[in-house]
């Protein structure tokens, strides 16, 4: 169900008992691909009974999906008349117990993989949180290489609207990323990208706000971490852990991802 990564560029300060502090690769416990697409199909399940008007307020465990040996979900032995007609509390229920059922009959109440976090934080909020169609899309849960090539996207997306009559808006719902240059960098391929004098010894400047962040994540993956694209969502979520999602979903609210749809077929 999960497994470990090694984030390189990364280190943790571990103390010892004699006060001295050592410093260790920063190593996270992920979901394995599997896992995650089981998950997204049997969240997919849930929203489907929402867009047709009904819902299980919450009356359903991880024993009610079958999963089949292509990975295809579908529901099994609900208990009868768990089904009902939709309500957003009733909704609100399911994704409580979604919630619920992940961390503690998948993870058996053990920590939750780290790149499960943010998608299940959304979750929690409620139905009226985040648009069912970006969940079912989330970005924090596509295979790496997926991920990474969907960060570009949206980087090119964002830099598109940005000169737009719209970007004013797009930059103030992320105005929370602004100084975010006072708050430092833990990854040590952003510190070098921030810090990088050219031949004339010229820096480059960044903009202390969204603008500037995505632009120095990206030229890292241009140049110092450029071997490691692979990883590329994990060290994003490792130094801001709701970056990603929020930058999906500001785009996603502002009507830039309108062709997002949930994938009911499996």
């Amino acid at each position: 169900m999960h497994e470990y990564c090694e984030l390189p560029g990364c280190k943790s300060v571990l103390s010892c008992e004699d006060g001295a502090d050592i410093m260790i690769p920063t190593t996270l416990k992920l979901s394995k691909l599997r896992s995650r697409v089981i998950l997204m199909r049997s969240f997919n399940k849930v929203v489907k009974l929402h867009e047709e008007h009904l819902a299980l307020a919450g009356n359903f465990s991880s024993k009610n999906f079958l999963i089949y040996e292509d990975d295809s979900i579908k529901f099994d032995g609900l208990a009868e008349g768990a089904i009902g007609k939709y309500s957003d509390a009733a909704g609100d229920m399911d994704y409580e117990q979604f919630v619920h059922m992940v961390a503690e009959e998948v993870f058996h109440g053990q920590k939750v993989p780290f790149d499960l976090t943010e998608w299940l934080r959304i979750i929690s909020q409620g139905v009226n949180a985040c648009h069912r169609s970006l969940l079912c899309s989330h970005i924090d849960l596509m295979e790496p290489y997926q991920g990474y090539g969907n960060f570009v996207a949206l980087f090119q997306l964002f830099w598109k609207v940005k000169s737009t009559t719209g970007g004013e808006d797009l930059l103030n719902s992320l105005a929370h990323y602004r100084r975010w240059k006072a708050k430092g960098l833990q990854c040590s391929f952003l510190q070098y990208t921030l810090t990088r004098e050219d031949d004339d010894g010229h820096s480059f400047e960044y903009e202390d706000d969204i603008r500037g962040l995505l632009r120095l994540l990206m030229n890292s993956f241009r140049h110092s971490a450029r071997g490691h694209c692979r990883l590329a969502i994990y060290l994003i979520m490792n130094e801001s852990r709701s970056l990603l999602s929020d930058v999906q979903r500001a785009l996603h609210q502002s009507g830039y991802l309108s062709h997002l749809s949930v994938n009911y077929s499996v």
